[in-house]
C-alpha cells in the first residue's frame, strides 16, 4: 500500500482579523526594498519573488460549435454527459488547433462510458462526430472547417443490475448489501468500487496497512442487463510503524517535525494516522508542500517505515492590505511575520493598523492599533499551541472613545478534525470616554471558546455549517463579583443546485452579558451592531440602547443575516442580503422592538484567495443621523 498526500498552499495574506480590501494594491508603490527571504502577496499575486516565464500563447485556435443528443433522456444522463465530457464543458473556449480538438474527442469517448458506467449503463453507444464524420477515424491532419460542427451522440442502452455478487475476504461485520452491493440492485461502477474500498479501508482500520482488493472479476450479460461480480480482499498481516524519516527541510528542526507527525515507532498502523499528521505539518505554515509516503512492502522487521518529504516556505515575510466603507472611512493595516522563530515553528508577528481614514480630516479621530503576537505549536501534545499577544489600541466609536492596552496568554488544540477549543487569559487597562465621563478599568477574563469549523472553504463556503460558542468570565478593578460574557454563533450553507452556482446562505448570533449593570460594565464588553461584519447599511458599531437620547451598548444581542448568492462565471458573483440586530438593555433581549435592518446587494470577484467583496446596503430602519446607503469593500464573503 502506498499513500501520498501533497498540500500546496500559497502565502495567503488573511488570518485572524486581518482583511485584505481592494486598495491593498496600492500600497505597493510605498515598498522600496526588500530583503531574499521576504515574500510578499497579496490577493494571490506574489510580488519580489523571481518572474515567472512567459506566458505560451495559444496557436492556431480553433472555435468549434457542439451538440448533445442523449437518446430518449434528456435529464440526467444528459447531464452526466455534460459533465463529463470537455468537449462540452470548454465550449466558451477554443481548441488549440485540429490537433487540440481532436485530443478533446478523443478523450471523451473513454471519459463518457465512465460517467455512464456510473449509472449503471454498461452498454451505451458513444458516438463524436466532427463536421459529420466520426472524430475516432480522423487523422490528426484531418481538414475541418473553419468553425467545425460537434455532435456528442450517446445511447446509454439499457440500466444493468447486480446478478451474482461475492466479496470474499471481507472485515467481521461488513455487510455490503447495505452499500448496495446486492443481487439485484442497480449496478453502477460506484457501488463496485465503493464495496471493495470500504472493505480494503476497514481492514486498515484495523492496522492491516497492505489490506488491498487481489482479484476482480466482472461479467456484463448484455442479454439479461445484469452485471456478475466477484471481488477478494486480501488482508495482509497486522503491522506498527517503524522509523520516520524527515526529507527537505534544514531550517526545521527533523526530531520536532517527528513530534508534530506523531507516528512513533511501535504504534498500530491507522490510516487516519497520516492524514491528521499532513494535517498538522501543513497548519504550522512553515512548510509549501507536504508529501507523506508509505512503501507498498514492510521492512525486514515487519514494520511500515514513514517518509516525511516538505517543501519550507520563506521564513520571512510582510504584506499589507486595506478595507474600505462609505460610512466608517478607509482603513489600511500591515503586518510582519516570522514562521519559524526557534528552528520549531514558532511564529512572531507584528501588526499595525489605522482605521476610520476619511470621516473626518483630524487624524487624532482616526482609530489605531499596534499589536506583537508569539505562537508556539506542539505544546504538551502535537494539537496544542500556546500564544501570546500584546496589543494597544485607540478607538473611536459612536458610543465612546477607548485607549487600551492589552496582555494575552492561551492555549488552543484541535479536538477533532472539526472541533477545537481555547482558554486562556486576558489581561486589559483601558480608559474609557462616553456618556458616564472618563473612566478607567481593569478587566481580568478568563476566555473559553469552542469552534466547530464544518464549511467546504471558510473563505466561501458553499455547504457546510459554522458554530462557534464563547462562555468568558471577568472580573473589573479587582472585584470580588464575577461578571460573564457569552456569545453563541451559528452559519449554514446550501447549494440549491448541482453546481453550486446558487447559495443560501445564513447567520445566527446571539450574545449575554450578565451579573454586572450596563453602567458597571465596560462599554467594549457591551453589545452594539452595525457596520459589515453585523447589519450592513448602518455605522460600524453604532447601534445599541437608547434611553433619553442617548445611546450605549447592550446585555443583549441578537443578530441574524440571510443571504443567496450566484456565480454567473468562474470569476463573477453576486450576492443580495438582508441583515437584522437587536440589543436589549437587560441579559435577556425583548425582541418586540428596536430591531435595526439593513438589505442590499454586492458583486464578488474571485481573487484565487477567496472572493473579493463589494457590498451596497440601505438601512430599511432608518433613523436621524444614519447614512442614507452604506459601501463596504473586503476579501472573502461577510460570514
Amino acid at each position: 500500500m502506498r499513500s501520498c498526500f501533497r498540500v500546496v498552499s500559497g502565502d495567503a495574506m488573511v488570518s485572524g482579523r486581518f482583511r485584505t480590501g481592494i486598495f491593498a494594491g496600492l500600497l505597493l508603490g510605498c515598498i522600496g526594498l526588500a530583503a531574499p527571504s521576504f515574500a510578499i502577496e497579496i490577493f494571490g499575486f506574489k510580488f519580489l519573488e523571481p518572474e515567472p516565464p512567459d506566458a505560451v500563447e495559444m496557436i492556431d485556435p480553433v472555435r468549434y460549435t457542439v451538440s448533445l443528443r442523449a437518446g430518449q433522456d434528456d435529464g440526467e444522463i444528459a447531464k452526466a454527459v455534460r459533465a463529463a465530457s470537455t468537449l462540452i464543458r470548454d465550449a466558451d473556449r477554443p481548441a488549440s488547433g485540429r490537433a487540440g480538438l481532436l485530443a478533446h474527442a478523443n478523450g471523451d469517448y473513454a471519459r463518457i462510458i465512465d460517467a455512464l458506467y456510473g449509472m449503471g449503463y454498461f452498454g451505451p453507444r458513444v458516438s463524436i462526430l466532427i463536421d459529420g464524420r466520426e472524430a475516432a477515424n480522423l487523422p490528426l491532419d484531418a481538414e475541418l472547417t473553419d468553425a467545425p460542427r460537434v455532435v456528442v451522440d450517446v445511447a446509454p442502452g439499457r440500466l444493468y443490475r447486480f446478478g451474482t455478487v461475492s466479496l470474499t475476504g471481507a472485515p467481521q461485520g461488513y455487510d455490503a448489501a447495505a452499500d448496495g452491493f446486492v443481487r439485484g440492485g442497480v449496478a453502477t461502477s460506484g457501488i463496485v468500487r465503493g464495496t471493495a474500498r470500504k472493505a480494503v479501508r476497514l481492514w486498515q482500520e484495523q492496522s492491516h496497512a497492505l489490506a488491498e482488493v487481489s482479484d476482480t472479476s466482472i461479467v456484463a450479460d448484455h442479454a439479461t442487463a445484469t452485471l456478475d461480480v466477484a471481488l477478494t480482499v486480501k488482508a495482509g498481516p497486522p503491522v506498527t510503524y517503524g522509523p520516520t524519516t524527515v526529507l527537505g527541510t534544514k531550517a526545521v528542526d527533523h526530531a520536532f517535525v517527528e513530534y508534530i507527525a506523531n507516528l512513533p515507532r511501535g504504534r498500530p498502523f491507522h490510516p487516519d494516522d497520516v492524514r491528521n499528521a499532513q494535517r498538522r505539518l501543513v497548519k504550522l505554515d512553515t512548510f509549501r508542500a507536504v508529501d507523506i509516503e508509505t512503501p507498498e512492502e514492510l521492512s525486514p522487521d515487519g514494520t511500515l517505515p514513514v517518509s516525511i518529504g516538505v517543501t519550507s516556505r520563506k521564513p520571512r515575510r510582510f504584506g499589507f492590505g486595506a478595507t474600505l466603507s462609505s460610512v466608517d472611512g478607509l482603513g489600511i493595516e500591515g503586518f510582519w511575520l516570522h514562521r519559524n522563530l526557534f528552528r520549531r515553528a514558532e511564529r512572531l508577528r507584528f501588526d499595525g493598523s489605522v482605521s476610520g481614514i476619511g470621516r473626518s480630516t483630524d487624524p487624532t479621530d482616526y482609530d489605531y492599533a499596534a499589536s506583537v503576537s508569539f505562537l508556539k505549536p506542539g505544546v504538551f501534545t502535537p494539537e496544542t499551541e500556546f500564544r501570546l499577544r500584546f496589543g494597544a489600541a485607540e478607538e473611536k466609536r459612536p458610543g465612546f472613545t477607548s485607549l487600551s492596552l492589552e496582555t494575552s496568554g492561551s492555549f488552543a488544540t484541535n479536538l477533532s478534525d472539526n472541533w477545537s477549543a481555547e482558554t486562556g487569559l486576558v489581561l486589559e487597562r483601558s480608559r474609557i470616554d462616553d456618556n458616564f465621563g472618563r473612566r478607567r478599568f481593569s478587566i481580568l477574563t478568563w476566555l473559553n471558546v469552542l469552534t466547530y469549523e464544518g464549511r467546504d472553504v471558510p473563505l466561501d463556503a458553499k455547504e457546510g455549517y459554522y458554530l462557534q460558542a464563547s462562555v468568558d468570565p471577568f472580573v473589573v478593578d479587582n472585584s470580588s463579583q464575577t461578571a460573564v460574557r457569552a456569545t453563541l454563533e451559528a452559519r449554514t450553507y446550501r447549494a440549491l443546485d448541482e453546481d453550486a452556482k446558487y447559495v443560501l446562505a445564513g447567520r445566527a448570533k446571539i450574545g449575554t452579558v450578565e451579573g454586572l449593570s450596563a453602567a458597571s460594565t465596560p462599554p467594549q464588553n457591551l453589545f452594539y451592531t452595525g457596520g459589515g461584519g453585523s447589519v450592513r447599511g448602518f455605522e460600524y458599531l453604532a447601534n445599541g440602547v437608547t434611553v433619553g437620547g442617548v445611546t450605549t451598548g447592550g446585555q443583549s444581542l441578537v443578530e441574524l443575516s440571510g443571504e443567496l448568492r450566484v456565480d454567473f462565471d468562474e470569476s463573477l458573483g453576486g450576492v443580495a442580503f438582508v441583515d437584522a440586530g437587536h440589543v436589549g438593555a437587560g441579559g435577556f433581549p425583548d425582541l418586540s422592538n428596536s430591531w435595526k435592518v439593513g438589505a442590499g446587494v454586492g458583486i464578488r470577484f474571485n481573487t484565487g484567495l477567496g472572493p473579493l467583496r463589494i457590498d451596497v446596503a440601505r438601512a430599511l430602519t432608518k433613523s436621524a443621523g444614519d447614512p442614507n446607503f452604506a459601501l463596504y469593500i473586503g476579501l472573502g464573503q461577510a460570514f
